[in-house]
């Protein structure tokens, strides 16, 4: 037994060995002239994966490590502690932030005669009519926001189906059945996030873009997460958010530490 182990080891040692690659939190195989690094000082455990940060930093750390030269959007990914199966634990609703969320809005309006020209005034993208509805029930969707008279409903009803799984469908509830032309489009030009979760209770939102001074970032997160946790729905229970990310469009993701604000007011 003895001679056949020093066999077996006698032949390890004689094969040639391998160099093992150990991957690293780095860029090295994106093009240097892709990279667009921050002169924004980073705390060095701010780069270790899935190490909380606070808001602050999470933005300086995705800003750092964008692989695109064009202006990204940056986003938050919720996971929260809701089962949308259940009507009393779904997440939806309409937020007003400061500052425009850097995603091009297309407004269609559902209207007829003075409010359809009332709508056009106000700077209406698309005017919807039966060929818009046929593109819709195609899966052909050209717009971002949908906004209805209340007399239009019943003519949208025929595409409910479709727009209300992605959250598009008009609700008064949301300010987007309205008789108010052009208060609603001004307000969804302005600065509005709509957010409807997903099967998995997942919430994504643009929260601006990477051009932005991180000020203006942190004024639309803390003002989105607030009022997200005032319409927290009555049957959630406990803790809301089980994760949170930040990442840009074309980049990195950073978890964010709940226990700073705005998420610490849980």
């Amino acid at each position: 037994m003895l001679r056949s182990l020093r066999a077996v080891r006698s032949v390890a040692t004689a094969l040639p060995m391998k160099p093992v690659r150990v991957p690293s939190f780095s860029f090295a195989a994106v093009p240097e002239e892709e990279i667009v690094v921050t002169s924004d000082r980073i705390k060095a455990d701010s780069l270790i994966p899935d190490k909380p940060s606070d808001l602050k930093e999470a933005i300086r750390v995705v800003k750092a490590f964008m692989t695109t030269t064009h202006d990204q959007t940056l986003a938050l990914a919720l996971d929260l502690n809701v089962d949308p199966r259940k009507p009393n634990q779904m997440v939806r609703g309409m937020v007003s932030v400061p500052h425009s969320s850097g995603k091009k809005v297309v407004i269609c309006v559902f209207a007829s005669g003075e409010k359809a020209e009332e709508a056009r005034m106000a700077g209406a993208d698309i005017i919807g009519d039966d060929s818009t509805l046929k593109q819709i029930l195609d899966g052909k969707i050209e717009f971002t926001r949908c906004l209805a008279t209340p007399d239009q409903m019943r003519v949208l009803a025929r595409v409910a189906r479709v727009l209300g799984p992605r959250g598009m469908m008009p609700n008064p509830k949301l300010g987007t059945v309205t008789n108010d032309m052009k208060g609603a489009i001004e307000a969804a030009r302005q600065g509005q996030i709509q957010y409807k979760c997903d099967r998995q209770g997942t919430l994504n939102v643009p929260v601006g873009k990477a051009s932005w001074d991180d000020k203006k970032i942190i004024e639309n997160v803390d003002a989105f997460v607030t009022a997200l946790i005032e319409a927290k729905p009555s049957g959630a229970k406990g803790a809301f958010f089980n994760k949170v990310y930040l990442s840009s469009s074309k980049g990195i993701s950073k978890v964010i530490d709940l226990k700073t604000p705005p998420f610490r007011i849980m």
